[in-house]
């Protein structure tokens, strides 16, 4: 047999029921704790994955905002192009318009040298008429001139005949 105080020290040991009670209510605080950590677990991994998501979504519109500039800035680059196509076409427009106008200019110039040539033929043309009047006439005055020559001599002879004549009577 124990001595009295071993026994009831043995007796101390035999667990009472509220001890019973909080064991049980420990437990279940700690499973609660647990399932509580587990939704929090839970709830931050959904927030990291929506976070995820979010950012995800916003290097996707970051990326179509930049594939949008991209696009804008080539249409600007076209438009810059075909304006510069434009103002070349303009120049070179511009440049065969002078062309036709010297050209223009020019033919007007050699009309003018032509009809100036012309005129300057015809002039001659007619001091050569002149001239070929003036010849001929001379000649006719000439010709009458010695004409007029001959029939003084014929009537200088007649005249010298009828002085022979009256000397000689």
């Amino acid at each position: 047999m124990l001595p009295p105080e071993n026994r009831a020290a043995n007796h101390n040991v035999t667990p009472k029921p509220s001890s019973v009670g909080e064991a049980w209510l420990q437990e279940e605080e700690e499973e609660e704790e647990e399932e509580e950590e587990e939704e929090e677990e839970e709830e931050e991994e959904e927030e990291e994955e929506e976070e995820e998501e979010e950012e995800e979504e916003e290097e996707e519109e970051e990326e179509e905002e930049e594939e949008e500039e991209e696009e804008e800035e080539e249409e600007e680059e076209e438009e810059e192009e075909e304006e510069e196509e434009e103002e070349e076409e303009e120049e070179e427009e511009e440049e065969e318009e002078e062309e036709e106008e010297e050209e223009e200019e020019e033919e007007e110039e050699e009309e003018e040298e032509e009809g100036e040539e012309e005129e300057e033929e015809e002039e001659e043309e007619e001091e050569e008429e002149e001239e070929e009047e003036e010849e001929e006439e001379e000649e006719e005055e000439e010709e009458e001139e010695e004409e007029g020559e001959g029939e003084g001599e014929e009537e200088e002879e007649k005249k010298k005949k009828k002085k022979k004549k009256k000397k000689k009577k």
